[in-house]
């Protein structure tokens, strides 16, 4: 069939008619895929791994560690200690051989070569059975609440304390203070018999507990 020149251009016109608006429809269809919401199964991965900044602060802030303090040793515990080393020092050796009635006056030296100066007491825990015999080589010149804190339980004795027994020698009335020792733990003592023999180390129930003296340095 022939055309003519007029039903040609028609037909031309009409071809890129029906092309242009199949280009339109299929651009259409593509945008309509891509404007589809994600599908549910879909995981969002910022939700699962969110960024550091979305973190709390407390999460994203390295937590600081606190400093531990260590004690320095107290004035009481480095004195203590020390009474106590010169104390063993004695132990097995002589202290003014031949005289008697020493136990005191070995404490005070003890303590006066760590550097402590102890005084004689005015008001001995014995004084209302025997009186205060105001001598600094008597025993019970050592136990007053104005040499230092009285300890009247065993159980809370520290190495370097002063030990009191009550009666362990002559006819004194009872409730006498006789005898005084250093104490240097593990319920022991450091003393200087009232006989004349070296200074021993021996348990503190050896004599009858009287009191507990933890000087004041």
């Amino acid at each position: 069939m022939s055309y003519s020149s007029s039903q040609k251009d028609e037909i031309s016109l009409q071809s890129l008619l029906i092309g242009a608006t199949i280009l339109v429809v299929l651009t259409m269809a593509v945008r309509g895929i891509n404007a589809q919401p994600s599908s549910p199964n879909v995981i969002n991965q910022e939700s699962v791994n969110p960024t550091p900044s979305a973190l709390p602060v407390s999460q994203t802030t390295p937590q600081q560690s606190i400093p531990v303090q260590t004690s320095k040793p107290t004035e009481y515990n480095n004195k203590s200690e020390e009474i106590v080393r010169i104390a063993k020092g004695w132990q097995d050796k002589y202290y003014k051989p031949d005289e008697t009635k020493q136990c005191a006056n070995f404490v005070r030296s003890v303590f006066r070569k760590a550097g402590v100066n102890l005084p004689v007491s005015k008001n001995p825990i014995d004084a209302s059975v025997r009186g205060n015999a105001n001598s600094p080589a008597m025993a019970q010149s050592l136990c007053g609440s104005d040499v230092g804190t009285l300890i009247k339980d065993k159980s809370q004795l520290k190495p370097g304390d002063i030990v009191a027994f009550y009666n362990t020698y002559g006819n004194f009335p009872d409730g006498s203070i006789t005898h005084v020792g250093i104490y240097v733990g593990n319920g022991m003592m450091i003393d200087r018999s009232t006989t004349s023999k070296p200074v021993q180390y021996r348990s503190i129930n050896t004599f009858r507990f009287a009191v507990g003296v933890r000087p004041r340095y």
